[in-house]
């Protein structure tokens, strides 16, 4: 296994996009969610994206994940129904008994004698969104409870950031649907001072023969193809081939502790299902990175259930949690966990996995 950290066992949301009160539990080092489209599958990811975390730029790289401009209006984005009465909130459990507990507030201007003052009381007369204040409480059975605050203030001049003193026990990196990734540059380079760049170029040459090297140069990652005389950039690789490098290479990376994948079938023809998988169960058994994966794919739970079946990987059965989103009738947004037998016998008897 590689190095030692927390993994998130449990999550409370309050608030927070399409969430109002929602709970989910029991994770393992592998993590899937499924379900209908607009099920809160990619709001469950930005979740997670906040574990341990008192960076008050959170709210804004999560727009920009959704493709929004960075603006001060669209803050209220992450907001419950854009009500900014309700604060946005988080509650993660880990496996080592610690908790953290995050609430995002909303900061206002008021106009008072045609002068802006600043402030965070949510019954301002005139509420224009110009910031937020973050609260991270952190408990642990081996220290008392500490609280850290920070902000962001948007403003016409500048954009105003005060960190706090916390540092994030927990690193988490979010894969969006979109493939190209200006980071997967730094993350193989990486790799290649590690020596363990090899992964990467095995994985590919399963799924594409006949790619024959990977070059890190310092206008991007290049590929050597047989039977082409120059080198071929990533960005005109097919998206598929995108996506792999970038996931696996970010797995591989061991500065990161949890992994967030949205979809991860984006781009990849079912016949590269079962590679990938072989490699995110290979880097797993050596890793102790912690994933949580998206998909609305039939073809990926099954290449899943038949790399789970082969010897070399069986061990990694009991490592592994498929959730259900189902919005219910009665108790709105549920969550319905599944072992391996579960996920098993839903495929071979061709039932939706619900409960």
């Amino acid at each position: 296994m590689g190095h030692e950290m927390s993994h998130i066992k449990k999550l409370e949301i309050n608030n927070f996009r399409c969430f109002e009160k929602f709970e989910i539990g029991d994770f393992k080092a592998i993590n899937l969610f499924v379900g209908k489209s607009n099920s809160g599958k990619s709001c469950l990811l930005e979740s997670l994206f906040s574990a341990g975390d008192a960076n008050p730029l959170i709210p804004a790289i999560l727009n920009n994940v959704r493709g929004l401009e960075h603006s001060s209006d669209n803050l209220k984005y992450i907001f419950h129904k854009f009500n900014l009465d309700k604060s946005p909130s988080f509650k993660f459990q880990f496996n080592d008994k610690s908790n953290n507990e995050l609430k995002i507030s909303p900061k206002y201007t008021t106009a008072i004698a045609n002068e802006n003052t600043i402030t965070s009381i949510s019954s301002a007369t005139s509420k224009n969104i110009i910031g937020i204040d973050l609260t991270l409480k952190v408990t642990s059975p081996l220290s008392s409870a500490k609280t850290y605050e920070a902000s962001y203030i948007f403003d016409k001049v500048e954009q105003k950031t005060f960190l706090s003193s916390y540092q994030s026990k927990i690193n988490t990196y979010f894969i969006p649907t979109n493939s190209i990734d200006k980071s997967t540059l730094s993350s193989y380079s990486k790799l290649i001072k590690k020596r363990k760049e090899g992964i990467v170029l095995e994985l590919l040459q399963k799924i594409e023969p006949k790619i024959l090297e990977i070059h890190a140069l310092p206008d991007g990652l290049f590929f050597r193809y047989d039977a082409i005389n120059e080198l071929v950039p990533i960005q005109i690789l097919g998206n598929g081939i995108q996506r792999v490098v970038n996931i696996i290479t970010q797995i591989a990376n061991e500065t990161n502790d949890i992994v967030l994948i949205d979809e991860i079938e984006t781009g990849l023809h079912f016949s590269a299902h079962t590679a990938l998988w072989k490699g995110i169960f290979s880097l797993c058994k050596k890793l102790n990175t912690q994933l949580f994966i998206t998909t609305h794919s039939i073809e990926t739970l099954k290449s899943l259930k038949e790399v789970l079946e082969l010897n070399e990987y069986q061990e990694m059965q009991d490592n592994i949690a498929v959730f259900n989103l189902v919005d219910t009738q009665k108790q709105g947004l549920k969550s319905y966990c599944y072992s391996f037998d579960g996920i098993k016998e839903a495929i071979e008897l061709n039932q939706e996995m619900r409960y």
